[in-house]
């Protein structure tokens, strides 16, 4: 199986990989968009999951449609193809989905924005988070992508696109069978994002596109029955002295952050200031840093919370590829960065994801605590 997914975000790559690591033998996350794209053929007949971040949810809507569409042209014949995008809807994402769906020539766009494990669901097209719409939370005031509209359908008809509601799996297929090729589906909880995902999943007419949790319920819908898939992931090696680096400006992972000094005050954590600062200046301070302690050997696994930073440290380390082997918890993926002299096991996570111990978890998760 072919499945491949096109993301705008460091982070998302991950996440959105991970969700097939046991179903396909393993995932991997393309680090260079130039060789994807030059070499696109190559990696379509590959099979497994494959993941590419195009980073461009901070770029022009004109700029991120040609990145998207670059990759999604290149990997058109997948047996899956979805363009994931941000559960909150930071980023030009209408402009990013309707290129994909060009580009890759699919009959169909359905788009599923819900990721109820994160607290993130969809009523009337609309997103909310935790039962308040996506543009009255904290992601408003997002220093770089502050989201200003909940309304999927809205963002969407900016471009002239319609957008059909449809208020769950048989309405979707109701609205397919009459004709119309555009659809988001309403989500309030799992078992209706596993309703979507396995009504739809071997109708390889359609780009999917969301956030993680449509990637998670159509790996569970393509291994059923049971899900019992039979590959387990492989053991990671125990790190010894990890460090975290927070690179995100959300409150979110600034809590998380207070909590995990409280718990592990021994722990090394680097973050960037609270003041406003030009994101990539700021990651790339922590991934320098975070380098040399790796080179010296005083630093052997990372925690990294915000794409940003992820990504520095991924080019400060002059990576090309990473392998995602698990979920430490949903949205938060564990994998191995492949770079010149060795392998890094480092977690990612994005900055509004998790509850107030996440990050504790992620560091026991690399030093092998038992929970």
């Amino acid at each position: 199986m072919q499945v491949r997914i096109v993301t705008d975000d460091f982070t998302s790559a991950t996440d959105g990989a991970v969700a097939f690591a046991r179903l396909c033998g393993g995932a991997q996350v393309a680090l260079d968009v130039e060789q994807l794209a030059a070499q696109g053929g190559r990696h379509a007949a590959m099979p497994g999951a494959w993941s590419v971040d195009t980073d461009s949810r901070h770029c022009t809507a004109d700029e991120a449609g040609r990145r998207v569409a670059r990759c999604a042209r290149a990997w058109a014949q997948a047996d899956v193809l979805i363009k994931q995008f941000d559960s909150t809807l930071r980023g030009p994402l209408a402009t990013e989905c309707a290129a994909a769906w060009q580009a890759s020539g699919r009959g169909r766009l359905l788009i599923v924005p819900a990721f109820p494990a994160a607290g993130r669901t969809t009523q009337g097209g609309r997103v909310f988070v935790h039962g308040v719409e996506v543009h009255r939370t904290a992601f408003a005031r997002d220093p770089l992508s502050p989201v200003t509209e909940s309304s999927v359908p809205a963002l969407f008809a900016a471009l002239d696109v319609q957008l059909a509601v449809a208020s769950d799996a048989d309405a979707a297929s109701s609205a397919f069978d009459r004709g119309l090729r555009s659809l988001i589906v309403d989500v309030r909880d799992e078992v209706e994002l596993a309703l979507v995902a396995r009504r739809f999943c071997a109708d390889r007419s359609i780009l999917w596109a969301g956030s993680t949790g449509i990637a998670r319920a159509l790996a569970q819908a393509l291994g059923a029955p049971g899900n019992d898939l039979a590959n387990p992931p492989p053991r990671m090696p125990v790190c010894a002295s990890p460090w975290v680096l927070i690179g995100s400006r959300h409150p979110t992972s600034r809590e998380q952050a207070a909590v995990l000094r409280l718990e592990r005050p021994k722990m090394r954590v680097l973050a960037t200031a609270d003041e406003p600062q030009a994101p990539w200046l700021a990651s790339a301070s922590l991934a320098t840093e975070a380098c040399h302690a790796i080179a010296n050997g005083q630093c052997d696994g990372v925690v990294a919370t915000g794409g940003e930073t992820a990504k520095a440290l991924a080019q400060a380390l002059q990576a090309r590829s990473m392998e995602v082997l698990k979920e430490v918890e949903p949205g938060v993926p564990l994998a191995l960065l492949d770079f010149p002299s060795g392998r890094l096991p480092i977690v990612t996570k994005a900055g509004g994801f998790g509850h107030a111990r996440t990050l504790v978890a992620c560091v026991d998760e690399l030093m092998g605590v038992a929970v």
